[in-house]
């Protein structure tokens, strides 16, 4: 279980330094909670979008506690630097586990890694609708085990400045994976003072919907088909209920399905 204590110690540090991170204390217990909770699923995990490292330092610790490994993946050096300071400050030292990369997601996913289990990735890198799109097709594509985890931030903003009309997680994340369940994470627009439903004005009309929440968490489950259920122990129960429930024509055809081809 990961040290509550240990990670206060991480935080006053990163306030001290003025460094802490830009998602809510919400977000981040329940993200360590669910990480802690869902460690044996993997060996590392992935962060899309570091920024100044506030999160990336807690990642990190617990990476570090976990005995996991941690990617911090971003296609801007500046970022990757200032979170990389930002680690080692806050833990007294950069863990031997912290892995900082500079690339998009798709060719780091593209590259050798420990193993194809992980963990949780969490994507808080280009929020327009256009880019989220990207990186959820590449982890898709990539092969990766599943069950997976996927986390977004920031999945309800909306700007009013035209440059960002199109920053839509949301979206995205509801034309891509719809299918799935998104499980909200974090603080929810409208019932705090966190997360602003007005637009800032000194930042490009940056606002969120309300009632949507700060993050979501989205698992795609492992593939399990009828002919996988069938061949578990107990398939001889399963085989049986089929037997009585579905018509003499239909039993044949899965029958035939389930043997596979003739030798």
């Amino acid at each position: 279980m990961i040290d509550a204590a240990g990670i206060g110690d991480v935080r006053r540090e990163l306030e001290r330094i003025g460094c802490l991170s830009s998602t809510s204390p919400s977000f981040q217990n329940q993200l360590l909670s669910y990480l802690d909770m869902n460690a044996d699923r993997g060996d590392f995990l992935v962060e899309v979008g570091c920024f100044r490292g506030g999160l990336t330092a807690q990642l990190a610790y617990f990476a570090r506690e976990a005995g996991k490994d941690l990617f911090v993946v971003d296609v801007d050096p500046k970022y990757l630097n200032m979170a990389r300071e930002t680690v080692t400050r806050a833990l007294g030292g950069l863990p031997s586990c912290v892995h900082f990369v500079q690339a998009d997601l798709r060719n780091f996913l593209a590259r050798p890694r420990p193993s194809d289990r992980c963990v949780l990735l969490f994507i808080d890198g280009d929020h327009h609708y256009d880019g989220v799109v990207r990186d959820i097709r590449a982890v898709l594509d990539s092969g990766l085990e599943r069950p997976l985890s996927i986390c977004f931030h920031d999945y309800g903003l909306r700007y009013t400045a035209r440059d960002h009309l199109d920053v839509r997680v949301d979206r995205a994340i509801h034309d891509l994976l719809g299918d799935h369940a998104v499980i909200p994470i974090g603080e929810v627009a409208g019932f705090s003072g966190v997360m602003p439903t007005e637009p800032v004005v000194a930042d490009s009309g940056a606002h969120f919907e309300s009632g949507a929440s700060e993050g979501v968490v989205v698992v795609l489950p492992a593939a399990q088909t009828v002919a996988r259920r069938v061949d578990r122990p107990e398939g001889g129960r399963v085989r049986r209920l089929l037997r009585s429930t579905l018509p003499a024509g239909v039993r044949r055809t899965l029958r035939s399905a389930l043997a596979g081809p003739r030798r």
